[in-house]
């Protein structure tokens, strides 16, 4: 079950975190809560892993459940990304923009990938006025970003965890980050405890889930609606050569972790819930082997176990709606990433309301 929730820490603030801006409420807006916005980008999951599309349930129940309990929910079952490698969809994705746009800061995809001529590493550059995140935040937003970045090209031993979250609060438009994990845990050679000294080489989706429900309380302490980009890395296809449930190991939440916390008996009780989450995935790998032979599928129920908690935080937030959007950055079937096939840029999407929707409204035009 999840953890209990906790009061935020009253020292938890950041400049961002000040009086609404007073904006003018259209006259043919009705007088309804304003809705919040949870964007959960998933790495590499394809739609045939998801059982709103028609994987075994035993794969994704927390995320079916979510999108089959809302009021309204659609489920898209011929959507595409903007490019089928993670890096330039993930610029579109808070920009709005084509990664042709952006600031190409590195080598083609070519050294790793076998596909010419894709521009891979892309930076998100300055100060975060034209993002979603941004424009949201200047409505009265408050705005979050917690898991996989991959939008700032670094050099090793030259950035710390610190420094990538200062990052992503300038470029990105947030008004919080935590557990911002800069690359794929094991990308190509290059460690992540590289760029991130103390960070873990594992997957650490519970951390993720973890900071995540810490925003979701943050903006509730402060009657604010709030948009959170929830950015996992798994479930990663470069990763499927090392068994999942190898990796089910001690959880790390990481050298940052105490801002999430607060104290020691709330890391302590996350830690106790991340070893019983992890426990329960392991056993139900293995009541699953021989039917989930792809270690990716392992990987998805590691996934969607840690959602339960998010969920569970949003319950309390959702009397003003909540709309949730789940995705993934790209495709991962056929030949997967990098490729210009169908299979590499269709991605699972869902469009879900939490709670009674609003009003319906007629905008003059």
């Amino acid at each position: 079950s999840p953890p209990p929730p906790s009061p935020p820490p009253p020292e938890y603030a950041y400049a961002h975190f000040g009086p609404p801006p007073v904006i003018p409420r259209p006259s043919y807006l009705p007088p309804h809560p304003v809705p919040s916005f949870l964007f959960l980008l998933f790495d590499d999951l394809p739609s045939e892993d998801i059982g709103v599309f028609g994987a075994p349930p035993e794969l994704t129940p927390n995320l079916d459940r979510m999108v089959r309990s809302a009021n309204r929910s659609l489920a898209f079952l011929n959507a595409h990304a903007v490019s089928s490698l993670c890096t330039p969809s993930r610029f579109s994705v808070l920009t709005g923009r084509y990664p042709s746009a952006a600031t190409f800061v590195g080598k083609q995809a070519t050294e790793v990938l076998p596909v010419k001529d894709v521009q891979f590493l892309l930076e998100l550059r300055g100060d975060g006025s034209t993002t979603l995140a941004g424009r949201l935040r200047q409505h009265g937003w408050i705005t979050g970003m917690v898991g996989k970045w991959h939008l700032w090209h670094v050099a090793a031993g030259t950035k710390g965890a610190e420094e990538a979250r200062e990052r992503v609060l300038a470029t990105g438009g947030f008004d919080f980050a935590e557990h911002v994990v800069l690359n794929n845990v094991r990308d190509h050679g290059t460690k992540l405890a590289d760029l991130m000294p103390g960070e873990s080489q594992n997957h650490e989706p519970e951390a993720t889930a973890a900071a995540a429900v810490r925003f979701i309380q943050l903006a509730r302490a402060r009657s604010r609606p709030f948009f959170l980009f929830y950015s996992t890395t798994l479930v990663h296809d470069p990763m499927l050569d090392i068994e999942f449930d190898q990796l089910l190991q001690e959880p790390n939440p990481g050298p940052t972790a105490d801002r999430i916390f607060g104290s020691a008996e709330e890391r302590e009780s996350f830690m106790q819930s991340a070893r019983e989450l992890r426990l329960r995935v392991r056993e139900r790998l293995q009541q699953g082997k021989g039917k989930f032979l792809l270690h990716r599928m392992h990987a998805t129920q590691w996934l969607d176990a840690t959602l339960e908690w998010v969920f569970a935080a949003l319950e309390p937030t959702a009397s003003n709606g909540v709309y949730v959007i789940a995705a993934s950055d790209h495709g991962a079937s056929n030949f997967g990433k990098g490729a210009a096939f169908e299979g590499s840029t269709r991605v699972p999407l869902t469009f879900s309301l939490l709670n009674k929707p609003p009003a319906s409204i007629q905008v003059p035009h």
